[in-house]
């Protein structure tokens, strides 16, 4: 089985990380993948990459900018169609709007399967989607939830949709705290460590957070809240909020954090607050966390919900209010036993819907397919 996976990005954001985890997955399993990613600017250090890091042969041909400037995509467009005609791929798989409309062009004249991966609830929009879905052999939903929405909004694709879950690498976090890394935010072990990871940005309810979380602070001296990340507009979204939440010794700003170190921080977490999906529809942090032990406080936004096991490994809040967020945090410091049994639970949940090898599985069975029971 020989696939060509396209990413239309050269940043390490959104679903990076689930597209090359699950393609290091599948190369694991005896697929011939081949890579694709956005050109990489000089000086920088992208998609491609990491891609290489990881042991995935590459194709360098392509330009796969997010956006596809017309210029740019008709290139890529019959440099694909070159490639496919002196290479036999089975399959192209893509991840994002710009390769997978660069994919279904491509095709047409050779017939190859294309595959798409989807990171949101949302059913992609617009008349160029809707062509590049109408052209797609397989769509690839993260949930069943967001399966279901797609057959819904789009009931003649019902039959090309099938279920594969984010893929997260289970070998890379564990729930093992390590006590540095409260030391270094110089807060004591004994105390509530509530965290948060996702980039400053005005739409992610930052204002909203800092003061749920202050109201329970002010009645508890033991409450810390940690915000990893950062972001252009974080002075106004969270360090001004911060300071005048009125407990804002206790609102730790670390910054960014080195990915190297990141999965030895996560444990140090109690609790995780993540109200708002970001550029990754599958809300990567919030998988992370739970893998790490660690609970969630979330909401009913896109894949959210889809994402936790509610009462089991974490809190799903009805509404995103300062109020609501302070008694999910109170409730957490003032059961302990029920506290632990989530973060058991939260891991339980990761270690069981975001096995890469399962997801990996998955997919190849859809290759299958489409393919007339080719194997690796």
């Amino acid at each position: 089985m020989k696939v060509l996976h396209l990413f239309s990005n050269y940043k390490f954001t959104g679903p990076a990380d689930p597209a090359l985890v699950l393609a290091s997955a599948l190369k694991e399993i005896g697929v011939d993948v081949t890579f694709a990613a956005g050109r990489t600017p000089a000086g920088d250090r992208g998609v491609m990459e990491l891609a290489r890091e990881r042991g995935l042969p590459l194709f360098e041909g392509l330009r796969l900018s997010k956006h596809g400037h017309p210029l740019a995509w008709i290139r890529d467009v019959v440099t694909l169609k070159r490639l496919l005609g002196r290479q036999h791929f089975d399959v192209v798989h893509t991840h994002l709007p710009n390769d997978h409309h660069i994919a279904t062009t491509a095709t047409q004249a050779t017939g190859t399967p294309v595959v798409r991966s989807l990171y949101d609830f949302a059913v992609p929009r617009g008349r160029r989607s809707r062509i590049s879905l109408d052209r797609t052999a397989a769509l690839l939903a993260p949930t069943t939830g967001a399966a279901d929405e797609l057959s819904r909004v789009l009931p003649a694709l019902r039959d090309r949709v099938s279920v594969v879950a984010p893929v997260l690498d289970l070998d890379r976090f564990h729930a093992i705290q390590n006590p540095e890394t409260r030391a270094g935010w110089g807060i004591s072990p004994t105390d509530l460590v509530i965290g948060v990871v996702a980039r400053m940005q005005l739409h992610r309810r930052f204002p909203e957070l800092i003061e749920g979380f202050a109201q329970a602070a002010r009645e508890d001296l033991s409450l810390h809240l940690v915000i990893l990340g950062r972001g252009t507009n974080q002075q106004i979204v969270a360090h001004d909020p911060a300071a005048r939440s009125g407990v804002g010794e206790r609102i730790h700003f670390p910054g960014y954090i080195d990915p190297a170190t990141y999965p030895t921080v996560l444990p140090a977490f109690d609790a995780l607050i993540f109200l708002v999906p970001g550029s990754d529809g599958t809300c990567r942090a919030m998988r992370e966390a739970q893998l790490s032990g660690v609970p969630v406080i979330t909401t009913r936004r896109g894949l959210l919900p889809h994402l936790m096991a509610h009462d089991e490994s974490g809190i799903l809040l009805e509404k995103d209010t300062p109020a609501a967020i302070a008694d999910a945090i109170r409730s957490l410091r003032s059961d302990e036993p029920r506290r632990r049994k989530l973060a058991g639970g939260a891991r339980e949940f990761a270690l069981r819907h975001f096995d890469a090898k399962c997801a990996a599985a998955s997919t190849l069975e859809v290759y299958r397919s489409l393919t007339r029971g080719s194997s690796p």
